[in-house]
């Protein structure tokens, strides 16, 4: 298995366990309210939901400087897998997401940092 498999299985392995976490504990009635408000931008929403969802793990490789094999069944799945999930959790706890992604962005550019003086 390459080191790209190895953080996507990683990656949709952490992302299910968030999206259970998610189902169990997060605030419905909230949730649906706040996409009621969003109105027309309900379809980027979950476009970027989508897209942030599926490429996190190739968001990792590239900021841990490794290659990202674009051919692989284990990567192919993941990214489908990421979207399904992404949309799951964008249903029931849009804030949790958001959350999810602000840690991995601050977590991504303090590797990139940490990366690029070594």
């Amino acid at each position: 298995m390459k080191e790209s498999e190895i953080i996507s299985v990683a990656w949709l392995a952490f992302f299910a366990l968030f999206a259970l976490v998610v189902f169990v504990f997060s605030d419905r009635k909230q949730n649906q309210a706040w996409i009621e408000r969003m109105g027309a931008f309900i379809f980027a929403a979950v476009t970027l939901t989508a897209l942030g969802a599926a490429y996190a793990p190739k968001f990792i490789t590239h900021v841990l400087g490794l290659p990202w094999y674009t051919g692989s069944p284990v990567n192919i799945t993941v990214i489908i897998a990421g979207i399904l999930i992404g949309w799951a959790v964008f249903a029931v706890g849009i804030e949790w997401l958001m959350g999810l992604t602000i840690f991995t962005l601050m977590l991504g550019g303090i590797s990139w940092t940490v990366n690029s003086f070594i």
